[in-house]
């Protein structure tokens, strides 16, 4: 094969391990269960021999976390970045389950969510079942007799997934960026420059610029003969608010000379961990992409429940909302009241939620 043809990685992994064995006491147990290695295996589900993963973890006390996805595109190291970063999320936003998460002890629901969960039990087995193709939920049932949660994701909507899960994302996206600007004083008519293009970065920019925001149109970067980390868009330099909607979109070599006032990470692993301390020393705040992609969390969270029908129903809209204003406060109060960065007040927050759980 030649190297050309060789896609680059981008470590989203590696990057998520730093950031979990950073954490100290007494969070670290917390943080040491997400880095159990998974076992990931590819399947071929029913009489179509429809083609998914499925991403187990599980230590000695027994399941961290199950992900099953049919993004049959995704590399190893990509479902296993998405199965811990949805599983913080799902923490954070206090759902029993998310786009990646399943079997993990978040059990603090919402009251609206949990009261309509408990309507959407298996009365034969007393088990929450999230919304999934049948084959899907056969696997996992016989995969995890004892487990008490589950959860399915698709594949993004580039890669022929659900339209309504990237207006879900971008509207939770949306409402964390305004809930936190809201906080941090950021000015009406903010410049936003997005690099990486995605249709999910696409939602997001128009729901930027109705709000008043001087949005320039999301990035792609164009192909390369060479695998390598992603340039950054042009205007970066210049921008108020930086989404990055690429992974390893924003690493060492090119953030020289970006300092926004604000960094969305809007892709799994968007933002290099070698980045991390620089920009705090900065003053740079880094919304990350588990507490940035809550909107999909809650849409996977009420997929198949009754109550809550579609991803872009209103119901969900007015619970997303509030979720969305109750995570922010917490990781406002959480980065002013102990000197943390965004990123560390959001991981804090979302290991003590799982460690109180337990």
């Amino acid at each position: 094969m030649r190297r050309e043809d060789v896609p680059w990685s981008p470590p989203r992994v590696a990057d998520l391990h730093r950031r979990l064995q950073a954490v100290e006491a007494p969070l670290a147990d917390a943080a040491a269960r997400l880095r159990t290695p998974p076992t990931l295996t590819r399947l071929h589900l029913g009489e179509a021999r429809v083609p998914a993963w499925h991403c187990v973890a599980e230590d000695r006390r027994g399941p961290v976390l199950s992900l099953a996805t049919l993004d049959a595109e995704a590399t190893a190291d990509e479902v296993e970045a998405r199965a811990v970063s949805l599983a913080l999320g799902c923490a954070l936003f206090e759902l029993p389950l998310g786009a990646a998460a399943g079997a993990i002890a978040a059990r603090a629901a919402t009251p609206e969510l949990g009261r309509a969960w408990h309507r959407a039990l298996r009365p034969d087995a007393g088990r929450l079942i999230a919304g999934g193709p049948p084959a899907l939920v056969a696997h996992l049932l016989d995969a995890h007799p004892r487990a008490e949660l589950w959860a399915f994701s698709n594949a993004p909507v580039a890669r022929g997934g659900l339209p309504e899960r990237a207006g879900a994302l971008a509207r939770g996206a949306f409402l964390v960026v305004q809930a936190f600007a809201r906080r941090a004083r950021l000015r009406r008519g903010a410049r936003v420059v997005t690099t990486g293009a995605s249709p999910e970065a696409a939602a997001l920019a128009e729901l930027l610029r109705q709000a008043g925001y001087d949005v320039a149109a999301p990035w792609a970067p164009p192909p390369r003969e060479e695998p390598a980390p992603p340039p950054l868009a042009p205007g970066a330099a210049d921008a108020d608010v930086l989404v990055v909607a690429t992974p390893h979109g924003l690493h060492p070599g090119n953030a020289a000379g970006v300092t926004p006032r604000l960094v969305v990470e809007l892709a799994v692993g968007g933002v290099a961990a070698d980045l991390d301390e620089p920009l705090m020393l900065a003053a740079v705040p880094v919304l990350p992409d588990f507490l940035v992609r809550g909107g999909e969390a809650v849409a996977a969270a009420c997929e198949g429940v009754p109550a809550f029908p579609r991803p872009d129903d209103e119901a969900v809209r007015n619970l997303l909302a509030a979720a969305v204003e109750r995570a922010i406060r917490a990781v406002w109060e959480e980065a002013t009241s102990a000197g943390k960065s965004a990123r560390e007040a959001a991981l804090a927050l979302a290991l003590r939620r799982l460690t109180d759980a337990e």
